[in-house]
């Protein structure tokens, strides 16, 4: 590249196959270059890692930065609207050439032996970087122009962060850049795309990296911007993002990470009271008023809580430097009630149907089960209660703990936390298996979704049964859409089977307990079962759905539950020698299917209704042939 080349020279308007060669030879050199310095620099400790405070040729890397800052701002080689494929290739080409130029780094050796070694040249001088630019205004608009671009035509992740990571770079080396950007009209909905709405963690990730390296980094010293400055303009443009993502709580984590990261920043630098106070109660309004979505039995974080918890305690830990009084005791309190330490509360089926529809349909979306169990007549049992779900996650509650403890500033506020805290500890609880120390782990309900039994003694055979009954969906929409009108009596063996299904549905304990419904299973003897007595479980299965059909008063019900199980075995003797034919209906429950020597159950069903042959001495004895003895088939 010669003292006279001309930019349309090195890339001509139309040709857009030359003018990327024209780069790509460009960002050649500039490797060759590092290149170098990094062989003079081999035999230093540090350059197995980074090659720095190397100088590279200035001349050549000032005149390759106009050259590409020219083609940038070529409306003949890029139109102002990029408008085709071919456009936007070759701009995020010249745009990662561009970065390396900027950054003065490049990836040297081979790919595979020191693929990720970076070499790092010296920055230029105030005095070189200040004649990169021509029009730095026209060049922000234009490289947010290529970023927008990129993002409506959903590109790699990798030219987005090109594109990003190039502005920021080049606001680095001029103020007119930076606020170009900055105040770009387009850059608040870039901002919420890019570190919100993009489904694609690795660039909502790499966006907030970069946010963090240049607030929190430690910028060169021919930057034309503070620290502060960066910090407390980004925060304005990040700030005003944090709203919305209660709509995105599963992508906001890295958001919020570099959101803390930020506040603290700007808020060294520029810190005030009523700012403090006012995002104080924004935020505190956000977290209450988000609707908290947990998995129970599940270690998930809710990252919406996490986020606004941290922003509030770094919130707090400022305010208190001016060494007056928060003021926040009620924030405190529905922290505590809303995420801490819910309430329980018992309500008729009518309310159970109105206020927690939408929070059982979620549950059962968890689960697979049909949505249909909860249409109006599904609940019938007397009353249920419900527990709100409270923040489970370990680390979360910790954080919500410190919040709060932070907000406890004054003695009215630390009474109404004691107060909050006597009220739990005297609140009335009948745990499964009462415990001097409590593992969560082994209490709260499984992370697949289910509540299993709890054993008391020996009811093992039980349980089985009842879990394979409960996984039938339709069996137990059956069950618990049953109209009882004798609860208490003649029907309290289905009253106990419906709530203990309940229990199963809508429990977050590990396991619920079944000992008041065997208490309304009776034996042989019309007694309740002994539960410290093992039982055939096909006998206990048998006699259940006895019971069970006995209190059934309609006669349709009863027609409709025979079908869940029921059936009708046919047993049929067909002569071998005549065309007769006797047969005999008889209900049945089970079928006794042979396991030994059989390694399927279609095999076992298969010898079930294959028969034994009636011959010799057992023949069978055909009353429509005159009582003649004939060869048959039993089955």
């Amino acid at each position: 590249m010669t003292d006279h080349a001309q930019s349309e020279d090195l890339f001509p308007p139309g040709k857009f196959f030359q003018a990327r060669y024209a780069a790509l030879a460009l960002q050649a050199r500039l490797q060759e270059q590092i290149r170098y310095v990094s062989e003079r620099q081999k035999f230093y400790p540090t350059s197995l890692l980074t090659c720095t405070k190397s100088t590279l040729d200035e001349k050549f890397v000032r005149k390759a930065i106009c050259h590409l800052d020219a083609a940038l701002l070529n409306p003949t080689l890029i139109a102002e609207t990029i408008v085709n494929f071919q456009q936007l290739q070759l701009a995020t080409v010249l745009v990662n050439v561009l970065l390396e130029f900027l950054r003065g780094k490049c990836h040297v050796g081979s790919p595979v032996a020191i693929a990720n070694v970076l070499c790092e040249a010296e920055r230029p001088s105030a005095e070189t970087s200040a004649t990169y630019f021509s029009d730095g205004a026209r060049l922000a608009n234009r490289l947010v122009s290529i970023l927008s671009v990129a993002i409506e035509m959903n590109e790699d992740a990798m030219v987005i962060h090109d594109c990003y990571g190039v502005i920021l770079e080049a606001s680095l080396h001029s103020r007119v850049i930076w606020e170009g950007f900055i105040k770009h009209p387009q850059v608040p909905s870039l901002h919420r795309i890019l570190l919100l709405e993009d489904s694609r963690q690795s660039v909502r990730e790499n966006i907030s990296r970069k946010i963090d390296s240049v607030c929190g980094g430690g910028l060169p010293f021919t930057c034309p911007l503070s620290k502060g400055e960066i910090a407390g303009q980004i925060w304005a443009g990040i700030s005003a993002i944090l709203p919305d993502t209660v709509r995105y709580p599963k992508q906001c984590r890295q958001l919020f990470t570099m959101a803390e990261h930020v506040f603290r920043v700007q808020d060294e630098y520029e810190r005030n009271e009523g700012s403090l106070r006012s995002l104080m109660i924004t935020w505190s309004d956000l977290l209450l008023e988000h609707k908290h979505e947990e998995f129970v039995g599940r270690e998930e974080t809710d990252f919406v809580v996490s986020g606004f918890t941290k922003l509030l305690l770094s919130c707090i830990m400022s305010l208190k430097s001016f060494k007056k009084p928060i003021n926040a005791g009620n924030i405190m309190e529905q922290i505590f009630k809303r995420y801490i330490f819910t309430k329980r509360y018992v309500l008729g089926v009518s309310r159970i149907l109105d206020s927690l529809i939408e929070g059982f349909e979620r549950i059962l979306s968890y689960m697979q089960m049909d949505k249909h169990i909860l249409t109006k007549h599904s609940f019938s049992t007397p009353e249920v209660s419900i527990a709100t779900v409270p923040i489970l996650e370990s680390h979360t509650r910790r954080e919500l703990y410190d919040l709060m403890l932070a907000l406890v500033d004054d003695g009215s506020t630390y009474n109404t936390l004691l107060k909050l805290a006597g009220e739990v500890e005297s609140e009335e609880y009948d745990p499964v298996m009462p415990t001097i120390s409590v593992d969560r782990s082994m209490e709260i309900r499984s992370g697949t979704g289910y509540v299993g039994l709890y054993n008391p003694r020996a009811i093992c055979y039980a349980n089985s049964l009842l879990t394979q009954l409960f996984m039938n969906v339709n069996f137990r929409k059956f069950m618990l859409g049953l109209e009882l009108q004798e609860r208490d009596s003649s029907q309290k063996l289905l009253l106990e089977t419906q709530r203990l299904f309940t229990n199963m549905q809508h429990s977050f304990r590990r396991a619920a307990d079944p000992r008041s419904f065997a208490a309304c299973v009776k034996d042989s003897e019309s007694m309740p079962i002994d539960i410290s007595i093992q039982m055939d479980a096909d006998e206990f299965y048998n006699s259940l759905f006895d019971q069970w059909e006995r209190q059934l008063i309609n006669e349709e019900r009863k027609q409709q539950f025979r079908s869940f199980y029921g059936g009708q075995t046919l047993n049929q003797i067909k002569s071998k020698e005549c065309e007769h034919v006797s047969e005999r209906a008889e209900p049945f429950f089970a079928v006794q299917c042979d396991v030994l020597g059989k390694s399927t159950l279609q095999e076992s069903l298969q010898a079930f209704v294959r028969g034994d042959v009636m011959e010799g001495d057992n023949k069978y004895k055909c009353e429509s042939c005159g009582g003649k003895y004939v060869n048959a088939v039993k089955r």
